[in-house]
């Protein structure tokens, strides 16, 4: 079945959302690493208003979604955060724990 232009645009635009958002996130790591060591243990909102604290991040870019519906800043920390915990740096849950 072809795909009309319109849903051919969706779907690049996307795309490009996503790349941006894996890039910004990536961007993520090491100051999320740099708090986390600091504790043994967050809660994921704590640790997102303290990341959003060390970027500089104002209120408006914290609540700024993304065409799913979630917030971009929060996306971009979960993804962070699961790249961690695939290397098993972290352990998750509720709770942010910090493997070393």
């Amino acid at each position: 079945m072809k795909k009309s232009k319109e849903e051919l645009s969706k779907i690049a635009k996307k795309a490009v959302e996503t790349r941006k958002n894996n890039v910004h996130a990536r961007l993520m790591l090491n100051p999320l690493l740099k708090l986390i060591q600091n504790k043994k243990e967050y809660h994921l909102d704590e640790l997102e208003l303290s990341l959003a604290e060390e970027l500089l991040v104002d209120e408006s870019q914290l609540q700024e979604k993304i065409s799913s519906g979630q917030r971009r800043f929060r996306y971009r920390m979960d993804w962070a955060k699961s790249f961690l915990k695939s290397a098993k740096l972290i352990d998750t849950s509720p709770i942010f724990k910090l493997n070393i």
